[in-house]
């Protein structure tokens, strides 16, 4: 009789959780769990074979390792608490914002990007875990949350995975922004300043396979989305689809725990569509289905510098696109934006019904949509145009970086800082 195994690993088990690196390449330790419904990582060597003639038929004499990384696909319901850590990864421009509150101070000398204290005017009411607005005064960015680690008569140090992200000078506004009924509003846009590279994130798939030393888990360092869908099916929740490209197969240091909020997913019947102008002054009604494609060029690119995995992952160009199912189409509007090349504005909004701290939004405002193509369908009882448009880029829907950006995403929550 054949041994029943006792040692099984349940798919249902599995969790993915996901971290901001404070240095590209540098594994963090899983934060939050990114509920998805698939995670598909390939490592993908590159093989170098030895053909050198040896004075016989054959062809392969020996096949070698060369560089390696993995590419990933991932699916899931989107989250309005965790969908934040993805669209800072493929777009990089992120701007924080919340209702100032007490206590608050000023800074008392300036404070360099990446700096993880304060030296303020007064610290002793800045206590553990209280999310702090530090404003633009002189800064070369926007005002920014930072979460405070502890507070001293002259000082507040922060917490290390929360660093400043800019730079800010003396006499900027320190404020509280921590209370009940706090929501934060975090805007993510096109990066065009600096280097151009958003930040990246760590993966951490806990597959409960053990191993030597694995810890029931495979990190992904480096990660860095190469695509984003969202897609907002009228007939079922909102839903999103990625690639990314990241260091390949290695090991967490410790056993990851999941850490899942109680945040829910949103059924696609709360959002609403704007066309041709604002959803609060131009709502249309005829739309079943919206889908939007974030796509980044991700490039890896090793070099001869001793180790496999890549010496960057580097992003380049950014673009987005549109598609749209009007149905049933009440009439031409479709058809008319694309043979007019009218290039009309599109927004989405999502509201989860909820109030105060618990209240999340979704706004995905395209202030440029050039239509390309409206092609009848027939498929339904009733008439539709299937639509598509380019995502153009434009000054409107720009960050703190400037420059030209297709769209941006604002998210309001309860995370005060991604």
């Amino acid at each position: 009789m054949v041994a029943v195994p006792t040692t099984i690993f349940p798919v249902s088990e599995r969790f993915v959780g996901i971290a901001r690196e404070l240095t590209s390449g540098s594994a963090a330790n899983p934060g939050p769990t990114l509920p998805l419904t698939s995670f598909t990582p390939v490592d993908k060597p590159v093989w170098v074979m030895d053909e050198a003639w040896r004075g016989s038929m054959a062809m392969e004499y020996d096949m070698l390792q060369g560089p390696i990384w993995t590419d990933t696909g991932f699916a899931g319901p989107v989250y309005g608490d965790t969908i934040g850590h993805l669209l800072y990864n493929i777009l990089g421009d992120y701007t924080q914002s919340a209702t100032a509150n007490t206590p608050n101070t000023t800074l008392t000398a300036n404070a360099a990007a990446g700096a993880t204290s304060l030296t303020v005017a007064s610290g002793t009411s800045f206590t553990v875990g209280m999310q702090i607005q530090v404003f633009a005064a002189g800064s070369t960015g926007p005002a920014e949350i930072v979460t405070v680690s502890t507070g001293g008569s002259t000082s507040i140090t922060l917490n290390a995975l929360t660093p400043l992200r800019f730079a800010h000078s003396s006499g900027a506004t320190v404020t509280n922004t921590t209370v009940a009924s706090s929501t934060y509003a975090n805007t993510f846009s096109l990066l065009n300043s600096g280097n151009g590279q958003p930040v990246t994130h760590t993966f951490t798939d806990r597959t409960q396979i053990p191993g030597s030393g694995n810890n029931n888990a495979v990190q992904y360092a480096y990660g860095c989305l190469s695509g984003l869908t969202l897609n907002g099916n009228s007939q079922g929740i909102f839903t999103h689809t990625g690639t990314l490209t990241s260091y390949f197969h290695a090991y967490p240091s410790a056993n990851p725990v999941a850490s899942v909020s109680g945040v829910r997913a949103t059924p696609n019947w709360r959002s609403t569509v704007g066309l041709n102008g604002p959803e609060s002054t131009n709502q249309i009604f005829d739309i079943t289905e919206w889908e939007i494609a974030l796509t980044r060029v991700v490039q890896p690119i090793p070099t001869n510098d001793g180790s496999q995995n890549p010496y960057v992952i580097a992003r380049g160009r950014f673009s987005a696109t549109l598609k749209l199912l009007f149905s049933p189409s009440t009439d031409e509007t479709a058809l008319t934006y694309m043979l007019n090349n009218t290039q009309p504005q599109f927004q989405v909004v999502y509201s989860n019904g909820l109030s105060a701290a618990n209240n999340i939004t979704y706004t995905i405002n395209a202030q440029v949509a050039a239509f390309d193509t409206a092609n009848i369908n027939e498929s339904g009882a009733l008439f539709g145009y299937d639509v598509t448009a380019k995502l153009i880029a434009n000054t409107t829907n720009t960050g703190w970086s400037l420059g030209y950006s297709p769209l941006s995403i604002t998210v309001n929550n309860a995370t005060a800082v991604y």
